[in-house]
């Protein structure tokens, strides 16, 4: 044993316990984690995905109420609060399926719509 380096005594854990410890509660990790079902990409790949222009994209993320998107489904600010210019990534499949609905479901979704919703 090396002069002066401490010992490991009966109370003080080995490298190995606290690895046993934090797999006693979560398990191996296999199926703990959801899995990441959102794939975020930037405005000119998703505007190609989804074959409309990368500005109606910003649009949109520039004023999502009135497109019935939501932060952090359908778009995301990656620019920090400080910055002048927003840098937005989006996830094409959310965006796919709010625009695959019918005008009148997306405004009911929002709590705007009204009238008959019957197709």
């Amino acid at each position: 044993m090396i002069a002066g380096a401490p010992r490991r005594g009966p109370g003080r854990p080995r490298k190995s316990q606290p690895l046993a410890a934090i797999k006693a509660v979560i398990g191996d990790g296999v199926g703990t984690l959801p899995p990441l079902d959102r794939r975020w990409i930037g405005a000119a790949a998703a505007s190609a995905a989804l074959d409309m222009s990368a500005r109606l994209l910003r649009t949109w993320a520039a004023n999502p109420s009135a497109y019935g998107l939501t932060y952090g489904v359908h778009y995301r600010d990656l620019a920090g609060p400080a910055s002048r210019r927003a840098s937005y990534q989006f996830c094409v499949e959310e965006i796919r399926a709010l625009i695959s609905r019918p005008p009148c479901l997306r405004d009911a979704a929002r709590g705007q719509g009204g009238g008959d919703v019957s197709h």
